[in-house]
């Protein structure tokens, strides 16, 4: 349990730091703008190719981790389906932002604390689990608030290509092809990734305390706390339970699941903005989530890893 404690305290220290120095120290939006974009689009892919390259998948059951990453995924977007008929007074816009807040995960907490827990083979698993996540997520989520919220029609080929250029997805595909023809970097070239891989958790945890919103968490409790439950509560049980069932093995369970206890990501506001959802509660969702995270995760990993 301490060692829990241990390696998740620093991760929200980071997190909470950002968030200070933004708001109290360097408030130029354009620096911290910067900074996530340069730790975006080039660190975590980096550390994330790196990961792939030296860590032989064949090791992993990758079936039965992308089979339990997206059991929970589908079961939760399901269940708000059907209830959303029951939430009469919950608009299209806020549907979407309920449903993205529930089933995306953020990327740097979830790189950072795989990391702590496993440094051999966190990364590389927690790359794996990006690989299959990011595209589908990023589809359901679109079909949704092009369903309940957009104003005008979106043009499909405009979400595959954002797909292709995502970074992520890019770094997941180069370092999982690397892997699996056995390309090993020369020394040079591994430090050289080490080093720029090294700043990306750290940057990127500074960058997302910098994004959080506390100003903006109004009267919305009834959408926030369904959301913080179905993403923070039901999520990291249903995957717990798939991961029983496939018999995933302990050292990518810990990683499946923690991917499901994960609040969700940034980038949601950003697609609700986009697309017409209502992304003043998305900035809520993402801000409350973070702060609950901190006390759910560790009890998470304790009893369910």
């Amino acid at each position: 349990m301490y060692n829990i404690y241990s390696t998740l305290t620093p991760i929200f220290l980071i997190i909470i730091l950002g968030y200070s120095l933004k708001n109290y120290c360097f408030s130029d939006n354009n620096f911290w703008k910067a900074l996530e974009n340069i730790t975006y689009f080039v660190l975590l892919p980096i550390l994330m190719v790196d990961g792939l390259v030296k860590t032989p998948l064949e090791n992993f059951q990758v079936s039965s981790l992308a089979m339990a990453t997206l059991g929970g995924v589908f079961i939760i977007s399901l269940l708000l389906v059907a209830l959303k008929p029951l939430l009469k007074t919950v608009s299209g816009a806020e549907f979407s932002s309920i449903f993205q807040g529930s089933i995306r995960f953020n990327s740097y907490i979830c790189m950072a604390v795989a990391h702590a827990l496993n440094p051999k083979n966190g990364v590389a698993l927690a790359a794996l689990i990006m690989a299959v996540i990011i595209p589908i997520v990023n589809v359901i989520s679109v079909i949704v608030l092009e369903h309940y919220a957009a104003h005008t029609p979106t043009r499909w080929q405009n979400i595959v290509k954002a797909l292709l250029k995502n970074p992520l997805v890019i770094s997941c595909a180069l370092g999982f092809a690397l892997s699996k023809a056995h390309v090993s970097f020369p020394v040079e070239i591994h430090e050289t990734f080490k080093i720029l891989g090294g700043a990306a958790l750290p940057l990127g945890l500074l960058a997302m305390g910098a994004g959080l919103q506390l100003s903006t968490v109004r009267n919305t409790a009834g959408s926030l706390l369904l959301t913080s439950f179905l993403k923070l509560g039901l999520m990291p049980i249903l995957t717990w339970v798939i991961c029983r069932y496939l018999g995933v093995s302990p050292e990518m369970q810990q990683v499946v699941i923690l991917y499901s206890a994960l609040p969700t990501a940034s980038t949601s506001y950003i697609l609700a903005r986009q697309m017409g959802g209502d992304y003043v509660l998305m900035a809520n969702i993402i801000t409350l989530e973070t702060i609950i995270c901190a006390f759910t995760l560790p009890w998470v990993l304790i009893n369910l890893t």
